[in-house]
């Protein structure tokens, strides 16, 4: 008898301990699909903002190789160059789990290895964003011989005043071969934003799936 009551204890021990551990999983992957939510949010105004960048790219470009082009279209569409954008992404739910050791939680039915897939891509979006900033740096360096600030000033919150032919504009080194440089800069970094756009967009999908299974999974309804 001793030793049935001591089994039963163990058992229900046991049961209250996998009734403890489902409702804990059920918490975490409620917080997970919110951050994931912020992260696919935020994906979609990177993706946006990139796109209209590299549109403003190549209209740059395109005036760049021109060797006659208007030096007021240059600094209207230099302007929107000064500006950037990346992915930060919400790690306060991930960080606790690995911190904790609570991601044994999710390892009964493999929930980990969707969890870490997304955050996998997310951690080489936020690293390559090392790689943009440095190409972004780069560009500037040489756009800085070439474009003169103090013409712009007011100007970066209304390019459109750039376009008045009023504006007698003129470029700090008018030499062809100066703008060969930054036009290459430029190149180098629609290059890097494109592969950019791509990893984020990949990191999107990612995020959809991973809170669709964790819904399914867990009979999350949000």
């Amino acid at each position: 008898m001793i030793f049935l009551a001591v089994t039963l204890g163990f058992f229900a021990e046991n049961l209250r301990e996998g009734f403890g551990d489902h409702h804990k999983a059920h918490q975490y992957a409620k917080t997970l699909i919110a951050d994931i939510k912020l992260d696919t949010e935020e994906c979609s105004n990177v993706i946006l903002n990139m796109n209209y960048f590299i549109e403003i790219y190549d209209s740059l470009l395109l005036l760049l190789d021109e060797k006659n082009a208007p030096v007021n279209k240059m600094y209207y569409y230099f302007v929107p160059t000064n500006q950037y954008i990346y992915f930060n992404g919400t790690d306060r739910t991930i960080d606790q789990l690995k911190s904790t050791g609570q991601m044994r939680l999710f390892e009964d039915n493999n929930s980990s290895d969707t969890i870490n897939t997304y955050y996998h891509q997310s951690k080489f979006v936020i690293n390559y964003t090392s790689t943009y900033l440095k190409y972004f740096d780069e560009y500037h360096k040489d756009a800085f011989d070439l474009f003169a600030y103090s013409k712009m000033r007011n100007s970066f919150l209304n390019p459109k005043e750039l376009l008045d032919s009023s504006k007698q504009l003129q470029l700090l080194d008018d030499d062809y071969k100066i703008r060969q440089k930054v036009y290459n800069k430029l190149f180098i970094l629609k290059i890097i934003s494109d592969d950019y756009i791509h990893e984020v967009v990949k990191l999107k999908a990612e995020g959809k799936n991973c809170i669709n299974f964790l819904k399914k999974e867990f009979d999350i309804e949000q």
